[in-house]
């Protein structure tokens, strides 16, 4: 006998639900069991209630009609590459492309049942895509986020670069030639210490201290 409720909820990925019955009780929704699209929570759905196999005593819903899921069409998923975020769905004989950014749940594997909408591509109108693609049985997709704008720097961030300059002197952003030059001569001095800049290894012609 085909009964009327509401999904409470359905977990697409996971493949099941809970549809409320009229007198309130829970009946156990699984993915097999749907005609058409998937449905979503407060859809208004027809069923058969009977039985569970697995649980007697808890009803479980059959032939479940009225799900609201995705696109009015219904085609199988061809292909579908996760890394590159396009595919191919299979409808009346024809291959449509699918992108990422039009699919909904989880990311479709070939073979899987798919609901979209066609519609003509932006790139060529000639042509048509698939939108509001749902019914892939893989992980969720996360949308992609978008690369942001630089932002300029805080007070904090400012006062800390500023002080890290001051610090470096001359070695900051290397704007002061002059002042690159005596830092690096100095650094030079202190290396050769008292040898001066002597090129007779130690024979007395150097230009260094006579002591040595």
């Amino acid at each position: 006998m085909t009964a009327q409720g509401i999904c409470k909820w359905y977990n697409p990925l996971s493949g099941y639900g809970f549809i409320e019955a009229a007198d309130g009780n829970a009946i156990f929704l699984h993915r097999s069991d749907i005609v058409g699209k998937p449905p979503q929570e407060g859809d208004v759905v027809s069923y058969e209630a009977e039985e569970s196999s697995l649980k007697p005593g808890r009803m479980q819903a059959r032939n479940v009609t009225g799900g609201t899921l995705g696109g009015d069409l219904e085609g199988i998923c061809n292909t579908y590459d996760k890394y590159k975020g396009v595919g191919f769905v299979a409808y009346q004989g024809e291959y449509y492309i699918m992108h990422r950014e039009h699919i909904k749940g989880g990311i479709p594997h070939t073979g899987d049942t798919l609901h979209f909408n066609l519609v003509p591509s932006e790139e060529d109108p000639t042509k048509q895509e698939c939108r509001d693609v749902f019914g892939g049985s893989g992980q969720s997709i996360e949308p992609r986020e978008k690369k942001s704008k630089a932002t300029k720097p805080s007070g904090d961030d400012r006062e800390w670069g500023a002080s890290r300059n001051r610090e470096w002197g001359a070695w900051g952003k290397g704007k002061d030639m002059k002042g690159m030059m005596m830092s690096m001569m100095c650094v030079m001095s202190t290396m050769l210490g008292p040898y001066g800049k002597g090129k007779s290894k130690g024979k007395g012609k150097g230009k260094g201290d006579s002591n040595w």
